[in-house]
């Protein structure tokens, strides 16, 4: 639907079929996404290209949050900002579209972020992200994942008595090799494709490579026939 916006289609029609989309989510689940639309998400194979992925999915998840985080999105940036999208369709997808970038991911600055709000505005424990996804093609590995990381983060959020949000690396244009996490990781996991469809795997509370795996490929679509 984002491709067929930018290809100049009827506006009106697209809003109205965005609107009847499925909604994948689950009503436990507040996701926020960290969108990317830097220079690098125009490049791509085929007509549905990376950055029309990180919109519309940018986009899908923030209409289904609930409480505070409801319509925002993180941008990509060295130093993130929380941004709520309003207005109609095509006025989402102009905010998001225009959103500030910069050249690199700081995990610690996005869950201080979230963190800060969090405090500043009260909000309930219900409200809270369940988890963040960032969507992008860049190189994973910039983003300095590392267990002293999340150690650090989760030591801040335990502190506050809010739990810390799982973190999803969505891959939308990747290369072989970049793989920011290892089987035995928790509380983070990495999936791809440009389909909302993918968000069931990662609903939930236990959030780790191999279960995203397991979520995905047991189910009946796949049993042998």
């Amino acid at each position: 639907l984002i491709k067929d916006y930018y290809s100049g289609k009827n506006s009106g029609l697209i809003a109205e079929q965005w609107k009847a989309l499925p909604n994948y989510s689950s009503e436990n689940e507040n996701i926020l996404v960290v969108a990317d639309v830097s220079g690098s998400m125009t490049q791509g194979a085929g007509s549905v290209i990376p950055i029309h992925a990180s919109i519309a999915l940018g986009i899908y998840a923030s209409e289904r949050n609930t409480g505070m985080f409801r319509d925002h999105f993180i941008t990509f940036s060295t130093t993130p900002k929380l941004q709520k999208l309003s207005g109609n369709f095509p006025e989402r997808v102009r905010q998001l579209q225009t959103a500030e970038w910069g050249m690199s991911t700081d995990l610690q600055a996005v869950f201080n972020l979230i963190l800060s709000q969090a405090i500043k505005y009260k909000v309930p424990a219900n409200e809270m992200p369940t988890k963040v996804i960032i969507i992008s093609d860049m190189e994973f590995n910039s983003c300095c994942v590392n267990s002293t990381n999340f150690e650090t983060i989760s030591k801040k959020f335990n502190d506050s008595e809010y739990k810390i949000p799982s973190l999803i690396f969505w891959n939308v244009n990747g290369r072989p090799g970049n793989n920011p996490i290892k089987l035995k990781d928790k509380n983070v996991a990495l999936i791809s494709g440009y389909s909302p469809s993918v968000i069931p795997a990662i609903l939930g509370d236990t959030i780790n490579p191999m279960q995203i795996m397991l979520n995905t490929i047991c189910k009946e679509r796949y049993a042998v026939i």
